[in-house]
């Protein structure tokens, strides 16, 4: 049983794939801190206006609809979010109707802040450490008397028909 082990430890050791599987290894598992940087609604009404970040609603489209949501925000529902942030740019733009955001100006939102740190969970593995979650969300916004956007308009081109 023994000779059978290092039988199988020399053929992964001396495969001519183990360059590969060690890169992919390495690729799929970024250094992220363990939890994300939030950001509160006073430090994200700047950024949105000057367009120096990007919030990311992972509602369902529905909820945005009828709740309504913040101002310039876009929305990925979060059963699409891996798959979408998977896509090259311009397929994700072709798709959502908004260019893929770096992640140091990504924002995730949601209503009350689970839903955007899973979010972030879900993204840091495709290198998406820096995003930050605005854990207080939408109920927060909404509590703070900040305008909020009703309707479905701009937040994706799937979604904009309604």
């Amino acid at each position: 049983m023994a000779s059978l082990r290092c039988l199988l430890l020399l053929l992964v050791v001396c495969s001519p794939w183990q360059d590969v599987l060690a890169v992919n290894v390495t690729e799929a598992t970024p250094t992220c801190p363990e939890e994300p940087k939030g950001i509160e609604a006073e430090a994200l009404l700047p950024g949105i206006d000057n367009k120096s970040l990007v919030v990311v609603d992972v509602r369902p489209a529905e909820d945005l609809a009828n709740d309504g949501r913040i101002p310039g925000s876009f929305n990925v529902p979060l059963p699409e979010l891996v798959a979408a942030f998977k896509l090259e740019s311009a397929a994700f733009n072709a798709q959502y109707g908004f260019e893929k955001p770096a992640a140091d100006k990504l924002v995730l939102s949601c209503r009350s802040g689970g839903p955007a740190l899973e979010a972030w969970r879900s993204l840091s593995p495709l290198g998406y450490c820096h995003a930050r979650v605005y854990f207080g969300s939408f109920l927060d916004w909404q509590a703070k008397g900040l305008p909020i956007e009703r309707g479905l308009e701009g937040t994706t081109r799937n979604n904009s028909s309604g």
